[in-house]
């Protein structure tokens, strides 16, 4: 069984998006921070949209190969000319987040179906390592932190 404080962060983390979105209109979430002349950063939109496309990637793709034994390891993904990537950032905000609560529940459904062995199953990352299923999911958790942490940061002008 997966640890409780995993899981519940599984179920509730994403809903804190619409929270941090709260207030702004759709051309602020969109909008690309660029300070110091450097490169425009990913806007709050495009943050979501990743996270969209990246929960798609490991509910279908990911973790059922690694329990199913033949996605052993893997690079890190390239969401920039990522084709689902790019999909997700056609939608309206509000259409994908609804999208995301509700591709969310597969992944929870699917996490709650995962027996002993299947938890201990392993995949190396290049940059950070093998990891069991437990592993991955509790990476996805962080990573998706991050990218919630970042569209707090964008829609308050911090690159």
């Amino acid at each position: 069984m997966i640890n409780p404080t995993t899981l519940n962060r599984l179920h509730f983390q994403h809903l804190a998006i619409r929270l941090h979105i709260q207030g702004y209109s759709e051309e602020q979430i969109r909008k690309q921070v660029q300070l110091d002349g450097q490169p425009a950063k990913w806007s709050a939109a495009q943050n979501i949209a990743h996270l969209g496309a990246y929960q798609e990637l490991v509910t279908r793709i990911r973790i059922p190969g690694i329990v199913a034994g033949v996605l052993t390891s893997f690079e890190p993904l390239k969401s920039d000319n990522d084709a689902d990537f790019l999909a997700w950032c056609e939608y309206t905000t509000i259409n994908m987040l609804d999208t995301l609560e509700s591709t969310r529940n597969n992944f929870i459904e699917l996490t709650e179906d995962l027996s002993p062995d299947d938890l201990a199953q392993t995949a190396t990352h290049a940059r950070y390592g093998t990891m069991n299923v437990e592993q991955w999911i509790e990476f996805f958790l962080l990573h998706e932190a991050h990218h919630i942490f970042t569209i707090f940061r964008r829609l308050r002008g911090v690159a």
